[in-house]
């Protein structure tokens, strides 16, 4: 998909994620290493690490995050225009992966059978997605952003089961690369239930009534480039504010499970090998919080205080 260079520069380095994203090429790779896919997802899972919306240091970071991706416009507008970076904002195409709860993309959530409809719209308000929802994200030679992302966080609380699939043809996906598009998504298809005053988008904030979406849309898929510059940056217009702040990966949301076919028996991932182990791009831990010497954070760049 082509995009608008000077925009999207702007995009990445008004977004906490494209910031941490950038200052790590910054310090470790080159933009032809950087801009190649298993690079990209291990920068885009360690810079979405440093931003979660319940740690002590959330403000510290969003500020510190900002400001580099301020320093880095011409690194953002070197990888941009990269022409290894054209798949940074491919629409959904390609081969699937799959990583759940349970053991196969088809198997209803059991949450989604016990809720009325005042805390249906709740609960996916404050998620940003829909209750039964099932997740896949795009595999380039054999991985996707979804397996780096799967290490850590709420992906690593519950038994999970990983998987290659190949969505059947003909689903119609609603495309996200940008703020913009979030907010669209939730002007036109926007629940009755607002954020609250403790939710992470803040309060009154709009989302999506997926109950809604599902009458026009099969899927909801945010492309690379979405995840670099549309997490924690807030949208406003008459008709409401939005933030996207709980997607952590490329991938595509479906609302229609019968689109979902695995190539192959899902292998619950505590009986596999991480698959990415072998393939860490990077040299280490880069930010460490009770570490003021991690090589990021020198004279310029201060660790956060925590």
């Amino acid at each position: 998909m082509t995009i608008n260079l000077d925009r999207s520069v702007d995009e990445l380095t008004s977004c906490p994620v494209g910031g941490a994203f950038l200052a790590l090429v910054d310090t470790n790779l080159t933009v032809e290493q950087a801009v190649t896919p298993h690079a990209s997802f291990e920068l885009a899972a360690q810079a979405l690490g440093w931003l979660s919306p319940w740690a002590t240091n959330y403000e510290r970071m969003l500020e510190l995050t900002l400001r580099l991706g301020g320093e880095l416009r011409e690194l953002a507008r070197e990888l941009l225009s990269h022409p290894g970076a054209i798949w940074w904002s491919a629409p959904f195409e390609g081969p699937q992966l799959w990583i759940g709860y349970g053991n196969h993309p088809n198997a209803p959530r059991e949450q989604s059978q016990l809720v009325d409809e005042a805390a249906r719209r709740r609960r996916e308000t404050y998620s940003q997605r829909p209750i039964d929802w099932q997740l896949t994200s795009r595999m380039f030679e054999g991985l996707a952003c979804l397996d780096f992302v799967a290490r850590s966080g709420e992906w690593a609380v519950a038994p999970r089961s990983r998987a290659p699939i190949e969505p059947i043809e003909g689903a119609r996906v609603h495309e996200i690369g940008s703020p913009a598009d979030w907010h669209r998504l939730c002007v036109e298809y926007v629940s009755l239930a607002r954020a609250r005053r403790d939710d992470p988008a803040g309060e009154g904030s709009i989302a999506p009534d997926w109950s809604a979406v599902r009458r026009d849309w099969d899927a909801v898929h945010l492309s690379f480039l979405g995840l670099l510059t549309t997490p924690f940056v807030r949208t406003e217009t008459a008709a409401g504010a939005s933030m996207l702040w709980s997607w952590d990966s490329e991938g595509t949301i479906w609302l229609r499970r019968e689109f979902l076919r695995p190539a192959r028996e899902p292998i619950p991932l505590d009986d596999a090998e991480d698959p990415t182990d072998r393939l860490s791009l990077l040299p280490g831990p880069l930010f460490d919080p009770n570490d003021p010497s991690t090589r990021l954070f020198g004279t310029d760049h201060p660790a956060p205080s925590i």
